[in-house]
């Protein structure tokens, strides 16, 4: 449902660092990971994108663990930089 992103990106990190080693794929991460300079984006979308990227900084990760994130994408200039 929209507007659980958010939770999902929490619950995707949890598993991932409970099962370590591990991977995170993200196909078509533009869709997902877009500027954030969009005015017209909606709340849960920014939401998701933050607590996504605090996951993927490791400022929720333990030494011990040991998380990959892999994304793929075609359009590396509609990313934020």
């Amino acid at each position: 449902w929209f507007g659980e992103g958010e939770k999902y990106v929490k619950v995707v990190f949890s598993l991932a660092s409970k099962i370590t080693p591990s991977v995170i794929f993200v196909d078509e991460v533009d869709n997902m990971l877009g500027r954030r300079e969009n005015t017209g984006e909606h709340e849960a979308m920014r939401k998701m994108k933050n607590e996504f990227m605090v996951n993927w900084d490791g400022l929720r990760t333990k030494d011990t663990e040991r998380v990959l994130v892999l994304a793929a994408t075609n359009r590396p200039f509609d990313l934020d930089e």
